[in-house]
């Protein structure tokens, strides 16, 4: 059973680069997948979310138009894609604030992680105001899923369930007893729900 956090990089985002409106739009259901196909007057297709999943990432984390387009909005086949896409009201949102973070994050010369350590901007090391600024959201993912990490370690070692593989923004896990799945999920959701709540973050998990 596949583990996800909903809207996980764009939840963070939202939360910690102060956009009350999409958090608010996200932690009501809203899918910027959906808003998107409205934007561009398409309908649902598996291989265009995967597009607009490159292009959003790309938006959030300093990809330019000319990287979008080459890496997502070009496969599309649609004249003036990079314009229709910034129209979006969210993506629109994420451009020009993602412009703020990377200029602070330059000013700061680093930004602090989710546990409370420094990353630097390094030349050297080829660690730039981007990376900075993916690092930082991919901490937090992983402080929300710790409680999850602990919960997993414990009914592994009474044989019920354990992680399969890990995924970043989730895991796969193996359930050993089927009888106990529902349960075992809820609880998952449980201890989920209030990890995210004390952060501050506004999702659940998913599961395939």
């Amino acid at each position: 059973i596949e583990v996800d956090i909903q809207s996980s990089q764009l939840c963070i985002a939202a939360h910690l680069w102060n956009l009350p409106e999409l958090e608010e739009f996200l932690q009501n259901g809203g899918k910027i997948w959906d808003s998107l196909f409205e934007t561009f007057g398409l309908t649902y297709d598996p291989a265009i979310k995967d597009i607009f999943k490159v292009a959003l990432y790309e938006v959030m984390y300093g990809g330019g138009r000319g990287i979008i387009m080459k890496k997502s909005l070009s496969k599309l086949g649609i004249k003036r894609a990079f314009a229709t896409f910034i129209k979006n009201k969210w993506i629109k949102q994420l451009w020009q604030e993602r412009r703020n973070q990377l200029l602070t994050i330059k000013q700061l010369g680093g930004a602090k992680d989710a546990f409370g350590r420094w990353i630097k901007v390094d030349k050297k090391k080829k660690i730039n105001a981007k990376s900075v600024l993916a690092q930082v959201n991919q901490s937090w993912e992983l402080k929300m899923l710790i409680p999850l990490i602990h919960y997993a370690i414990a009914n592994e070692k009474k044989g019920r369930f354990r992680i399969a593989l890990w995924q970043h923004d989730g895991f796969s896990i193996w359930i050993r007893d089927r009888s106990r799945k529902e349960n075992i999920l809820n609880e998952m959701k449980a201890i989920f729900d209030k990890s995210t709540n004390k952060l501050g973050f506004k999702t659940t998990l998913e599961y395939k």
